[in-house]
């Protein structure tokens, strides 16, 4: 599994960053900002159109365990969102008042999109295989055609329009010969099929659809909403500093891919108990993954951003840990979308996210208009949250019906494993709790231009482990000090934060630090919740 991530990870990355560079190398290659806005628009245009090509389809193909549909029927149901999506895309292009150059410019990249959509049912179909190496090499023989061949085309034609026709055909070439190739000698007896059962597959996946264009729609409505009461500006402001967040979604997504199948086979077989346990482990991963996450932003986001864009950017560093939190809880929806999918659970997917798509209506003008940029994050941070949760609840519900019908223990059963699991690694809670105080440590100052108390809070959050540590001979009371202490530590942190105002151990009721709180109560519930669950948890020496 892990040579698996690895093809997969490196692959895909390697060649989205290929594509980023793009619109890098188009600047300084020609010196012309006309030709970089024809190249932008002709990315932006056919991207658009291209989820029509991809129909939300790998999710559910791959999971196809039980071979509900051929290989053959895939391909040919790729075929045909392929035609339709050119055919939108042209129309969409002409009619939005282009000139021929850029609407030939246009559908030449969406050429390269539809190469993408593709390969990407190929890729389908490596996986099931589990040949994660064909999937990796075949990212990064087309990355490296793209980056070449639009160099060498610009160079040598100086012409947009040929070097987009010279990539097409590059990758299509490569989408057709390796790939292709390979999909022939894994299955022999592979072959292209455009029966009813194509628009049956179809039919079955429109709600992932739904849910992709809702989803894509609740990150972009605040953004106009924001622009709406704010100005483009204020809405480029964020943009600007989203953008380098999004890493954590596409690497999010890439590293849990290989293990789709398997969460897929295991449910698929009525392995309950495999199921849970790699649901168990997904959890940890997550959380763990959060803190990991969030600690980078604060140790590397102010030196990043400075790097990127200048240090005027810094003016608005606040909004940036929220955006992180934001791509963050969109990279876990999606995961907890595709697990779902591999359960065939439309009607409770489509139903949450109806839910969560209409409190992101309700919600986003009132919190934008209160807390400006960080409104966007607030409201996304909500909405996407309680989907999240209401995801992981239809999953275990749903695992605990399925025990109850075997006539298994169920949740005791379940409780008592993760007790014995606990017990045999009793550095687990403690660990949590002390990583959640570090990272809420480094999250407080990251607003205090000083940092001179930082040394002071982190030797005191040492002092409390490790009189916790020796009062833990007697269970009780080492949890007694050992969470009345961090409570108070985590508070005065959370105040930190918030106010940008700092408290000591005795200074928790001073009512000029909490007035420094108001006017963000939207967010208080939020966090509130996480310090309180990471605060009570139980410890062991």
């Amino acid at each position: 599994m892990k040579r698996n991530v690895i093809w997969n990870t490196v692959g895909t990355v390697f060649y989205f960053f290929c594509q980023w560079v793009l619109t890098v190398l188009v600047l300084h290659l020609t010196g012309d900002y006309e030709i970089s806005g024809y190249l932008a628009l002709a990315m932006t245009t056919s991207s658009s159109y291209s989820t029509i090509a991809l129909f939300n389809m790998r999710s559910f193909q791959v999971s196809d365990v039980k071979g509900e549909f051929e290989d053959g029927v895939y391909a040919g149901s790729r075929i045909f969102t392929c035609a339709v999506s050119l055919v939108c895309c042209a129309a969409a292009a002409v009619a939005a008042g282009n000139s021929t150059f850029q609407v030939l410019c246009i559908l030449a990249f969406m050429g390269i999109r539809l190469a993408e959509a593709w390969v990407d049912v190929l890729h389908g179909m490596d996986q099931k295989f589990n040949r994660y190496d064909v999937i990796g090499k075949s990212y990064l023989l087309r990355g490296t055609l793209t980056v070449s061949l639009f160099v060498a085309g610009i160079y040598i034609t100086g012409n947009l329009l040929v070097t987009l026709l010279m990539v097409f055909a590059a990758t299509a070439a490569a989408g057709l010969g390796y790939d292709g190739h390979c999909i022939r000698k894994l299955n022999p007896e592979f072959k292209i099929r455009m029966t009813r059962q194509v628009f049956v597959l179809l039919g079955k996946c429109v709600p992932f659809v739904v849910i992709s264009y809702l989803l894509s729609q609740e990150n972009l409505l605040p953004k106009q909403m924001l622009q709406n009461l704010y100005g483009a500006d204020q809405q480029g402001i964020y943009s600007t500093i989203a953008a380098p967040a999004l890493i954590v979604q596409v690497c999010s997504a890439v590293v849990f891919s290989p293990f789709l199948p398997v969460f897929s086979q295991a449910y698929h077989d009525n392995d309950t108990k495999r199921f849970r346990r790699m649901l168990g482990k997904l959890y940890l991963a997550i959380a763990g993954g959060s803190v990991v996450v969030t600690l980078g932003a604060v140790l590397l986001g102010r030196w990043g951003l400075k790097l990127l864009y200048g240090e005027d950017i810094l003016e608005h560093y606040h909004i940036f840990l929220p955006v992180v939190w934001v791509t963050i809880l969109t990279a876990v929806t999606w995961i907890f979308v595709a697990i779902l999918t591999a359960m065939r659970k439309m009607k409770a997917l489509l139903g949450g996210m109806a839910v969560d798509f209409g409190i992101c209506l309700l919600l986003m003008k009132p919190m934008i208009g209160a807390f400006e940029k960080n409104g966007v994050n607030y409201v996304q941070i909500l909405s996407l949250g309680l989907y999240v949760l209401y995801m992981v609840a239809v999953c275990e519900l749903d695992i605990r019906k399925k025990r109850d019908e075997k006539g298994e223990k169920g949740m005791k059963e379940y409780i008592a494993g993760v007790r014995k699991t606990l017990e045999k690694h009793a550095w687990i809670l403690p660990m949590v709790k002390y990583l959640f105080s570090l990272a809420l440590t480094l999250v407080a100052f990251s607003n205090i231009p000083s940092k001179k108390y930082l040394l002071c809070c982190l030797l005191e959050l040492g002092a409390i482990a490790v009189v916790s540590d020796l009062l833990l001979r007697n269970r009780i009371i080492g949890n007694i000090f050992n969470a009345a202490a961090l409570l108070l530590y985590n508070v005065q942190m959370l105040v930190l934060y918030f106010g940008s105002s700092f408290i000591t151990l005795v200074m928790v009721t001073n009512l000029d630090s909490w007035e420094d709180l108001s006017g963000n109560f939207g967010v208080y519930g939020a966090g509130l919740v996480l310090l309180l669950l990471f605060t009570f948890l139980p410890v062991r020496r």
